[in-house]
């Protein structure tokens, strides 16, 4: 049984029933979860209710792909590409039946046509308008109007710090700061200051402009909201860095205050509170942000990290069952190039650790064929060194040393290869 559903009770037919009201009001969402948690208790029901079950969720996966179809013209409207192909995505990993297939793949098309276009038309290399339109896109209101006031040096800065010039963009966006509060209290200009000393490792600057920021940001809207949270997070991840601890939980109640019904922010609670060592506290933390989550797109990241905190409990069988969950929800999709690769990582450390260096090497192989390509090396040459250790055919083994061979970058990383390969 799979994390998900052992966290989730009731009986085949409570759930079954509460689906089939959901199903009745076309509540396709919810009903496909109730008819998915029956399923799972499914061991003893009638095998014709079981089949009227999995009817009932195919008909429930093509209405919500049908109702996430409709979302596309939106976006194509506003111009947003990117976005359109991501509903698509959705639509299909919702449902593969055939009519959404072939809806998605004309749909595909014409987007395809209309980037080429776009490509087309804006070929020329961004101008500095350009490249300051692109990163005023991230800012909320207040911010860009704030910033829209800011003195020439502040536009030199942010493009300073676009090129990776973060340095020198520091040193003159804190002059401009200065300067600036001669005569006014800038608010966002701190907070982009503090990014800035945070990518030149300076943390005792950014935490002072932080708390300015922070001081002086008052606005309500949600994107400022979620901006100041997300402010007192990296602040208590900061003070917990210089070791100034006392600090850090008024931060976490201030996130949790803007944002109480957000899961991330309790996420990186509980990931913060594993990393003081209160793994009672963490582990009680990630658990009310799965609650907070739910079930239609579960975040992986938290089963995750409830697995890291249970492993620094020394709980590995829990730490294992979870591990295996978040492994098990990309598989059952079918989206095994998407495995989570820290989830994964852990989990083959822990089969080996069992014995079982097969399959921790089915786990290693996966991600040598994963997204994560800048690891590719690492990936290919520990499949290849639990393969051995599995007892596996040499040709087998062999393969996985030649791709680690081709991605070999560094006179150090060929030398690895070589001992391996002689061992």
């Amino acid at each position: 049984m799979s994390f998900f559903a052992r966290l989730f009770g009731g009986t085949f037919e409570s759930n079954r029933d509460e689906a089939d009201a959901h199903f009745a009001s076309a509540r396709w969402g919810e009903a496909r979860l109730a008819y998915g948690k029956a399923l799972d208790k499914a061991k003893d029901a009638p095998p014709q209710e079981v089949g009227r079950i999995r009817e009932r969720v195919a008909a429930c996966k093509l209405a919500l792909a049908k109702v996430r179809l409709g979302d596309v013209d939106g976006y194509l409207s506003a111009g947003e590409l990117d976005e359109a192909l991501a509903v698509l995505d959705d639509a299909l990993e919702i449902c593969d039946a055939p009519p959404i297939k072939s809806t998605v793949e004309e749909r595909r098309k014409a987007i395809a046509v209309a980037h080429q276009e776009r490509l087309m038309g804006t070929a020329e290399e961004m101008s500095e308008d350009d490249v300051l339109a692109v990163i005023a896109g991230t800012w909320t209101e207040a911010q860009a109007q704030e910033m829209v006031e800011a003195p020439e040096d502040v536009r030199q800065a942010l493009l300073l710090a676009h090129d990776g010039h973060h340095a020198e963009a520091a040193a003159l966006l804190d002059a401009a700061v200065r300067e600036v509060s001669r005569e006014e209290t800038p608010c966002y200009l701190c907070l982009e200051l503090a990014k800035l000393q945070l990518a030149v490792d300076k943390l005792p600057a950014a935490v002072e402009s932080l708390r300015v920021f922070l001081e002086r940001c008052k606005d309500e809207a949600p994107d400022d909201r979620k901006l100041r949270a997300t402010s007192h997070l990296i602040l208590a991840r900061i003070l917990n860095k210089l070791d100034q601890k006392n600090d850090v939980r008024e931060h976490w109640q201030a996130a949790m205050r803007l944002l109480p019904g957000s899961h991330e922010v309790l996420l990186s609670v509980g990931v913060m509170q594993r990393e003081r060592g209160e793994l009672d506290a963490s582990l009680a933390s990630l658990e009310k942000a799965r609650e907070l989550m739910g079930q239609l797109k579960p975040d992986v990241a938290v089963i995750r990290e409830m697995g890291m905190t249970y492993l620094a409990k020394g709980a590995r069988r829990e730490a294992k069952e979870t591990f295996m969950s978040v492994v098990e929800h990309f598989a059952s999709k079918g989206e095994h190039e998407a495995i989570d690769p820290a989830s994964a990582l852990a989990l083959a450390k822990l089969h080996e650790e069992d014995l079982e260096p097969a399959m921790a090497a089915d786990l290693l192989r996966h991600l040598a064929d994963g997204h994560d390509t800048d690891n590719r090396f690492f990936y290919n040459v520990e499949a290849a060194r639990l393969l051995t250790l599995a007892g596996a055919e040499a040709s087998l083994v062999s393969g996985y040393f030649d791709r680690a061979t081709n991605l070999a970058k560094t006179d150090e990383a060929r030398s690895l290869l070589t001992a391996l390969r002689a061992q």
